[in-house]
């Protein structure tokens, strides 16, 4: 088929594919509306091309089989598609590291959320694979399809994507199409917009006057014969592309159409099968089906397929439905349910359970109940909450009309969980304590282990901690007894945490955490291997151990993307911003805090942290909206009922307070939390609130188990309180502390270090005290040196030099002491400011504004060996 003014495109391909001559992969993302022809171009592009072609396609005819297009690629690579995923995933990625290679990803609009897995899990290994990947996708369904903009979204950020428009055609192009035809060019392009596919329809049918796609696909419908018009109604129902065999046997007595069908270029070949030359296409002759026939024209396909071994659950489950047979949707979308949440499919889970659900009404109050703990679930992992919510409060309800007390106890247990998400305390703590309380009589259980586990996680930061730490150490007996490795890893989450927060023994802790990590790393335990990351990294920033904590941050978010954990990729780039809040990094803090505001969606608690983040650099700053951000945050807080979620927000309100002058509002503050007997801060915080306190004004002993450095500020000791921090990385409080010295000396070291982060406010008490003992306020650092002709940060400046001089986005992290995430948020906001789309188009952008120096590859890698 020959292309009309796809040039720019073609060439743009052609030097993508250039690009992965040295190794380092690429990626196009080719999008355009419905019918743009981007399948076209594609396919154009690859006919001339000297390596091997792999492709798969999502399929948008019923609801996506996870990991479709991935199995085909799979085949087509000699990778065994029946690995486990991640195994699967790894095997295709050794596969194309051993040749130049184009994968091509059809529709991705359809694709399904482990797809989307899969292709950021290779995204983010580009640097280091000959591969070329194209995606293609409909630009006007991004927002609409969660997993488009998801995958979209991060591609971007990963800086690996490069796209490509498929624009209409203009008034030339279209003539140029219908050259040789009878029909009137300018009418043609009026009545088509210039969009490829209607142009073809139009041609097809011969006229030029249909208006809609609709119109088009009809006009040349009205050619077949009754018995192919049947016909055709099968083969919508069947998919884009399907087994020839399978419709003729669906056709049943019309299956003499299906040839009138082929000869009308309504269906075309492609190999073995049949299929549509468009979605479009198919979706309009599906949507002309009156509602009887379409079920009877499902059931004839369900009948038909299962017979046949090997196909997909997640097919029968659709047509099952389609059929309105009651008793097949309900069994086979249970089990295309299962089969999509064991592949991270988890929004399909979610469609399929609930289409299940929909043929429920008849079944037993058991199955029902199965039904909604299997959808709570899965909801809870799309951050659907309301809606778990919802399924697991009618589970519980259900079980306890069939009074089975072990799946009444199982119940609350998931409950607890979704109320803490939610932000609410004390449903949570009502759930733990009935679980517990319900299934004690019945001895040790998985679900017992379970519900321990959940309680003193629930209960380590609101109790008696080493009352928790019994009931957590009972649920790792129990978990030993049943042999259910979910209860053991959750248990030793909050032992270490207990440890590292409440009794001062960091280092036994991190073992407790790292022991976790590898019970549930072992079993695969998804969320559990994502929380004890997320604990561990919390745990190693808040006691400035930052060089295990970037190791810990950078495997953490990969295990969380790669495994499609939204909740824990939260709480992990919350640890993340906090780093970087804490080691003066706050362009890089603010990117990440917001990161978490998008992606923490109805978790409540996901979204404290980030605003307590956001508030404080704008308090920092002098930005008008700090407090009532910090007011925000602080009422998520407060609603959770967990002190130690409180306390960060009640420092940066204390904070906030001081710089405007308000003492007393800032001593009230700090007494509010100190005071409260009803719950325990941990060390860390007991030592930051009493150091305030102190500053204050007031006269404190230093808290046992208090930090040094705290201990220092504590005991009045600002000098030395001031070095600690130095060596600890840790630049604002450092100039905090030589703000209280009150020398001349350490007021002048304060302004410049408070001028340098932009702190404002802090550096304006500064020079308000150097002014009062009679010096000279430094002239500070202009605005003009601050920045660049770019707008970069000084950190994107090094991470930019480092790219002109040839590292990779590893070698980056490793010279800077950072996470390979650090690095790639860099890059994002880099190509954005630079206005560029690839790493090469940054080095050329640096070198033409000066803004790094070319020096040679291996010396820069000298260089970051020492």
């Amino acid at each position: 088929m020959r292309l009309f003014e796809r040039g720019p495109e073609l060439a743009a391909l052609s030097e993508y594919l250039e690009d992965t001559r040295d190794g380092t992969g690429a990626l196009a993302l080719v999008g355009g509306e419905a019918g743009a022809g981007k399948s076209a171009l594609v396919s154009a592009f690859l006919a001339d091309v000297a390596v091997p072609v792999v492709a798969g396609v999502c399929d948008g005819a019923t609801t996506p089989r996870p990991l479709g297009p991935v199995i085909e690629i799979a085949a087509q690579l000699e990778v065994d598609a029946a690995l486990a995923r991640d195994e699967l995933f790894a095997a295709i990625l050794t596969a194309l590291r051993r040749q130049s290679t184009v994968v091509l990803v059809e529709d991705l609009h359809w694709a399904d959320d482990a797809t989307a897995d899969f292709l950021l899990y290779v995204g983010r290994r580009l640097d280091r694979v000959p591969a070329m990947l194209i995606g293609t996708y409909r630009d006007d369904e991004i927002r609409s399809n969660a997993a488009l903009t998801r995958l979209i979204g991060e591609l971007a950020r990963l800086g690996v994507a490069r796209r490509i428009p498929v624009c209409s055609l203009t008034e030339s192009g279209v003539a140029s199409m219908v050259t040789g035809s009878s029909l009137d060019p300018a009418e043609v392009f009026r009545q088509t917009s210039g969009n490829p596919f209607f142009v073809t329809e139009c041609l097809a049918a011969g006229s030029s006057s249909p208006g809609t796609v609709r119109d088009v696909v009809l006009a040349r419908t009205a050619r077949l014969s009754a018995r192919g018009r049947r016909a055709l109604d099968v083969a919508s129902q069947l998919g884009l592309r399907f087994d020839a065999d399978v419709l003729i046997e669906a056709s049943g007595t019309d299956a003499d159409g299906v040839d009138d069908c082929v000869e009308q270029g309504m269906l075309v070949t492609f190999g073995a099968e049949l299929g549509f030359r468009h979605e479009l296409s198919r979706s309009v002759i599906a949507t002309e089906i009156p509602p009887i026939r379409r079920a009877t024209v499902n059931r004839a396909i369900l009948r038909v397929l299962e017979q046949r071994r090997g196909v997909d659950v997640a097919r029968l489950a659709d047509h099952a439905a389609a059929a309105n047979e009651g008793d097949c949707a309900f069994r086979y979308g249970q089990e295309a349910g299962r089969a999509a949440a064991d592949l991270g499919a988890h929004r399909e889970a979610v469609h399929h359970y609930r289409t299940a659900l929909r043929f429920a009404s008849s079944r037993p109050a058991a199955e029902r109940a199965e039904l909604l703990d299997a959808l709570a679930a899965e909801c809870m992992v799309t951050d659907q909450m309301d809606e778990a919510l919802t399924a697991a409060e009618e589970a519980l309800r259900l079980w306890n009309e069939v009074g089975d007390p072990i799946k009444v106890g199982a119940t609350h247990v998931a409950l607890e969980y979704i109320s803490w998400y939610l932000g609410q305390g004390d449903a949570t703590v009502q759930h733990a304590s009935q679980a517990v309380a319900i299934l004690e009589p019945y001895g040790p259980t998985v679900e017992l282990g379970r519900a321990l586990a959940g309680a003193g996680t629930f209960e380590v930061d609101r109790g008696d901690p080493h009352q928790v730490t019994v009931t957590l150490r009972r649920a790792i007996e129990i978990a030993h007894l049943v042999g259910d490795p979910s209860a053991e890893s959750n248990a030793l989450n909050s032992i270490g945490w207990a440890h590292s927060y409440y009794y001062g023994d960091v280092d036994t802790g991190v073992t407790y955490l790292e022991q976790a990590l590898q019970v549930a790393l072992a079993h695969g335990l998804g969320h559990l291997g994502g929380r004890a990351y997320a604990n561990l990294a919390s745990v190693l920033v808040d006691n400035d151990r930052f060089d295990r904590a970037d190791t810990v941050l950078a495997e953490g978010l990969r295990y969380a993307e790669d495994h499609n954990l939204t909740l824990r990729y939260v709480c992990v780039t919350a640890v993340l911003a906090d780093s970087e809040l804490k080691r003066g990094r706050w362009d890089d803090a603010i990117a990440d805090a917001w990161a978490v505001r998008q992606r923490a969606g109805t978790v409540a608690v996901g979204h404290i942290p980030a605003l307590t983040i956001l508030g404080t650099i704008k308090m920092r700053r002098g930005e008008p909206d700090a407090h009532a951000t910090l007011l925000e945050a602080m009422q998520l807080a407060e609603r959770t009922e967990e002190l130690p979620l409180i306390a960060p927000v009640a420092l940066a309100l204390t904070e906030e307070a001081w710089l405007r002058g308000d003492l007393a509002g800032a001593r009230d503050l700090i007494r509010r939390v100190l005071d409260r007997s009803d719950q325990p801060v941990t060390i860390q915080q007991r030592g930051h609130l009493t150091s305030w306190a102190v500053r204050l004004g007031e006269h404190h002993d230093a808290p046992a188990g208090t930090p040094g450095h705290l201990a220092l500020q504590i005991n009045g000791r600002w000098q030395e309180a001031a070095d600690a921090w130095h060596a600890l990385g840790r630049p604002y409080e450092r100039a905090l502390a030589l703000i209280e010295v009150k020398t001349p000396t350490a007021l002048t070291q304060a302004f410049d270090i408070l001028d340098r982060l932009g702190a404002g406010a802090a550096a304006a008490l500064a020079a308000e005290r150097l002014r009062s003992v009679g010096e000279r306020v430094p002239r500070g650092i202009r605005p003009s040196t601050r920045a660049n002709p770019a707008g970069l940060t000084s950190r994107e400046i090094d991470v930019l030099q480092l790219v002109v001089d040839g590292l990779t986005n590893a070698e980056i992290a490793a010279k800077l002491f950072v996470s390979d995430k650090t690095v790639e948020h860099h890059m994002s906001r880099i190509l954005g400011k630079l206005g560029v789309a690839s790493r090469r188009e940054a080095a050329r952008t640096a070198r033409q504004l000066d803004l790094a120096i070319p020096r040679d590859a291996s010396e820069s890698r000298d260089h970051g060996a020492g």
